[in-house]
């Protein structure tokens, strides 16, 4: 089961509530301005549940972009071009777990296209800092993330 017109595409979901849905095309012919003569142009939009991309998505999308830049092996195909379509499922969330999300379904949208070579796969993760009383945890759940004293999204090149 995956997306018609795509190479690969995948769903990555870590809550009901923090979803989202990934599709990779390529390698295509790119446009003559975005053409790179020594290695792939990779190419990330990433889309909100609703309306138009704001600032928030243009900044995931640059994270994402440098994630992809760095896990896939471009030299193979110069010239030519990687799409990545990452669409959110849900509401953003206060913390960072939809970015994390975001990141896992690019990895398994790659990896369900097959046709892009990668130095390995991408995990990622939210943590966050939580005061429960006297106790700090790093564990954030999505109830957390409303009253996170400080976090991040890490992701690990395996």
């Amino acid at each position: 089961e995956g997306l018609d017109g795509v190479d690969g595409s995948a769903r990555f979901s870590f809550y009901p509530s923090c979803s989202a849905l990934a599709s990779v095309s390529g390698p295509i012919t790119p446009r003559l301005a975005a053409e790179h003569p020594a290695r792939a142009t990779v190419e990330v939009h990433v889309r909100p549940l609703s309306s138009v991309p704001g600032t928030a998505e243009k900044s995931r999308g640059m994270a994402i972009r440098e994630i992809v830049e760095r896990s896939c092996l471009l030299a193979q195909h110069p010239r030519t071009l990687i799409q990545v379509v990452v669409q959110a499922l849900t509401n953003p969330t206060p913390g960072y777990a939809l970015l994390a999300a975001e990141i896992n379904a690019c990895t398994l949208a790659l990896i369900n296209a097959g046709s892009i070579a990668m130095r390995g796969v991408v995990c990622a993760v939210s943590v966050g800092r939580v005061k429960k009383g006297s106790v700090v945890s790093v564990e954030v759940d999505i109830a957390d993330d409303a009253v996170l004293e400080g976090g991040g999204c890490f992701a690990f090149l395996f």
